[in-house]
């Protein structure tokens, strides 16, 4: 629908692929220089009023312009024209009603709208139908086959047009209020989009969570994304991924201090117990696995010491907390360690004199490598 489409509209809808007539077709093809609404939707003529509907918009007032693919086997459909809109569509039987068949409608009650713009249009179209029933014209404004072949063609190449790749707000929520005097929030999600050519510019079909669809210029998609920045849903997705992020960063750091730690107890193994370390000590090491550069291992150069005070002074409260922390906690790794190295070395030599207490006066002399060997072992 002309208006519509660039407010609150349905999507373009496809023409279906050309298929050639069957004998039934051939008979209903002869235009009528009434508007008559009563007769069934297998039996339209071009000129005949119908009621049209198309997902998102209410049952509308419409022409039949094209009966190409009235007597197809697989698909029938008629080609229609919405009243007011001059906007064309080809629909399914499932989606037409013969006009008189639906006293509310015609009686003006449709329901509720979701769209002003749209509701305008709607009442406009019944006045322009009700008008064309009561004083048909004598040209149906319909279209000959060769029209109608055309307009398929234009359709076809109009949805082609559409893309579902190649711009960021592609599957972007966005939220539109609309509504009459009471104004509603609706989600939807953009799904396609069209490029700009010449003077017009890109537009943005939306799917909202309803089922309706409308197509969005680009200040009304951005305005769209903005709006849904303030809903319920989006802060909690925000929330949700703030929360998904920390979580991230605490497995990660935890990550950290398990390759850390694993790193020193290869390092106590080589060269015994490793002494404990201060906070400040433990701040260059995590700093130096982060970008993977180590400097002065044993803190004795003035200028890296200074270095490195300089960058913990600027640290949050908290996070110099977290070290002096983990400084006790190794602190009381290292008294543990150097209480178990002692224990091993003392029950080495208990065994040892046991040993030399148990073996004859003439035995030869344990030989001295391999006692070093199973000392080192037993570390």
């Amino acid at each position: 629908m002309a208006d519509t489409i660039a407010q609150d509209t349905a999507p373009p809808i496809a023409a279906e692929g050309s298929m050639s007539m069957d004998s039934t077709a051939t008979a209903s093809t002869a235009t009528s220089p009434t508007a008559t609404g009563s007769r069934s939707v297998d039996q339209s003529q071009r000129g005949d009023l119908l009621w049209a509907k198309i997902y998102g918009f209410p049952w509308w007032p419409s022409i039949v312009r094209g009966v190409r693919h009235l007597g197809d086997a697989e698909k029938p459909r008629l080609r229609v024209r919405f009243c007011h809109t001059d906007d064309d569509a080809e629909l399914t039987f499932d989606n037409l009603a013969p006009f008189d068949s639906r006293p509310e409608l015609l009686a003006g009650k449709v329901g509720k709208i979701k769209s002003k713009t749209v509701a305008k249009q709607w009442e406009a179209a019944l006045a322009m139908a009700k008008a064309r029933h009561a004083s048909p014209p004598e040209d149906p404004g319909a279209y000959s086959e060769e029209e109608e072949l055309a307009e398929e063609a234009r359709a076809a190449a109009q949805e082609s047009l559409w893309q579902e790749d190649g711009h960021h707000y592609l599957g972007q929520r966005v939220a539109r209020e609309l509504g009459d005097k009471k104004k509603k929030l609706f989600l939807a999600t953009i799904t396609k989009w069209m490029p700009p050519d010449g003077d017009d510019g890109a537009l943005f079909h939306a799917v909202h969570d309803d089922g309706d669809e409308e197509d969005l210029e680009e200040h009304e998609a951005v305005e769209a994304i903005a709006a849904y920045q303030e809903t319920d849903e989006a802060k909690k997705m925000a929330a949700e991924a703030e929360k998904a992020a920390q979580k991230e960063a605490r497995a990660l750091e935890k990550e950290a201090r398990a390759e850390a730690k694993a790193a020193r107890e290869a390092r106590r193994h080589e060269s015994g117990a490793m002494p404990a370390r201060s906070a400040l000590q433990l701040y260059k090491e995590e700093v130096e696995e982060a970008v993977g550069v180590s400097a002065d291992p044993t803190m004795q150069v003035p200028e890296v010491v200074a270095i490195v005070q300089a960058g913990y002074d600027e640290l949050p409260d908290h996070e110099k907390r977290r070290y002096e922390k983990w400084a006790l906690e190794d602190e009381a790794r290292f008294a543990n360690d150097v209480r178990k190295r002692e224990a091993a070395r003392r029950k080495r030599e208990e065994q040892k004199a046991k040993a030399a207490a148990a073996a004859p006066a003439d035995a030869p002399m344990e030989d001295a490598a391999a006692t070093g060997a199973a000392d080192a072992m037993e570390e």
